[in-house]
């Protein structure tokens, strides 16, 4: 990672929306989240981030919504992977876009 990469959590965010030129928006109160939880939505905004674009987070009583407008299919591919990785969900919506849904709890693994 370089000295200038934000961290991987959701205030980082915000760098790396103005990096790629993206309008971050937030709906819900936002409140701390379990770093898995925050990583994991880093990673998949990551993916779905393109200039110009507009990303939403809602905030939710048990997780995380992000929505955007749908990636190339290559991308969708390791958001899907990135999304059940995290318990979470990913599906197209009828307008051309895409949500993720990352639950607050994941689900349990074994070491």
């Amino acid at each position: 990672m370089s000295d200038d990469t934000p961290p991987p959590t959701l205030a980082g965010l915000a760098a790396l929306a103005v990096r790629y030129g993206v309008t971050l928006r937030h709906h819900g109160p936002r409140r701390p989240l379990p770093v898995a939880v925050e990583v994991a939505a880093y990673r998949c905004a990551a993916m779905l981030m393109t200039g110009g674009t507009t990303l939403t987070l809602r905030c939710l009583d048990n997780g995380l919504e992000l929505h955007a407008p749908a990636p190339p299919r290559r991308t969708v591919r390791g958001l899907r992977t990135a999304a059940d990785r995290a318990g979470g969900t990913l599906w197209a919506a009828g307008d051309g876009s895409v949500r993720v849904w990352l639950p607050e709890v994941f689900p349990s693994r074994s070491e």
